[in-house]
């Protein structure tokens, strides 16, 4: 985990460092949850964390969308253990 969190630190600088660069967006694959870094005054990034019911807005392309939507038919790890239990 502290490794892939390196990796990630290491990428964003990278990326704030391109002017064009307008949002950049991490999406959990393990839990619901979307993080959204926007460009702000300056070398200013704003942080803004999405998680379930929340719709997600991406100001960059003008759309906005429920993240419901993004995990459709998406069954985590703890899920399926859920469901087998269950059976």
């Amino acid at each position: 985990m502290a490794d892939s969190l390196l990796v990630l630190s290491h990428k964003f600088a990278h990326y704030r460092s391109s002017p064009a660069l307008q949002e950049y967006v991490l999406i959990e694959s393990a839990k619901v949850g979307v993080e959204c870094y926007r460009r702000g005054e300056g070398r200013l990034w704003r942080y803004y964390p999405y998680t379930t019911g929340d719709i997600v807005t991406l100001e960059s392309l003008d759309f906005s969308f429920p993240i419901d939507l993004l995990y459709e038919n998406v069954l985590f790890e703890g899920d399926a253990l859920k469901s087998s239990s269950q059976a």
